[in-house]
């Protein structure tokens, strides 16, 4: 018995159903003295608990052994209390995961879509180029905004956009020296 004691760990097991199982071993077990002292008792009780539970009773005062107890069911309690939220916070992150994942497969389907079909438009029957929607050839009108008065590169709104940069047109001299 006195060896099974001082083999006993809690593991998986709670502070009370431990608590029970080292009290019913230290009935039987006793030192070179007789019974064992309080000092070894809680010794071994503190050598077999549970290392996260262990480490928080080692910071407290400790007046005897049912102190100890107490304060290892208050030190479970709280561990188990920190585990249950920090439990809960990783299942919201991974549920928000899960959505913004949701959300990139939709953004990215439709966008397949869009580029999809602005990547292949058929050639317009009317003037044979490649473009989508109604076909302006002939009508007199800006083919960007579908304006009257101007053309696509004298265009107000393509030029906000930066549309024209790099597209206008001047007239310039080259001059050669010889010598």
């Amino acid at each position: 018995m006195g060896r099974e004691l001082g083999e006993l760990k809690q593991g998986r097991s709670t502070v009370a159903e431990y608590t029970r199982k080292f009290n019913e071993l230290v009935r039987y077990s006793s030192d070179a003295n007789g019974a064992l002292s309080e000092r070894a008792k809680m010794n071994k009780y503190r050598y077999g608990l549970r290392g996260d539970i262990a480490h928080a009773v080692s910071l407290q005062n400790i007046v005897n052994f049912v102190d100890l107890i107490q304060k290892a069911y208050s030190a479970e309690a709280t561990i188990d209390f920190a585990n249950k939220e920090r439990a809960a916070v990783n299942q919201q992150k991974k549920d928000f995961g899960k959505y913004k994942q949701q959300l990139k497969v939709k953004e990215f389907s439709s966008k397949g879509k869009q580029a999809q079909s602005s990547q292949t438009p058929r050639p317009c029957p009317e003037c044979g180029k490649s473009h989508s929607g109604e076909c302006m050839k002939g009508k007199g009108v800006c083919y960007y905004c579908k304006q009257p008065g101007h053309m696509k590169k004298e265009c107000p709104k393509w030029k906000s956009l930066g549309g024209a940069e790099g597209t206008t047109t001047s007239k310039g001299r080259v001059y050669t020296i010889d010598g």
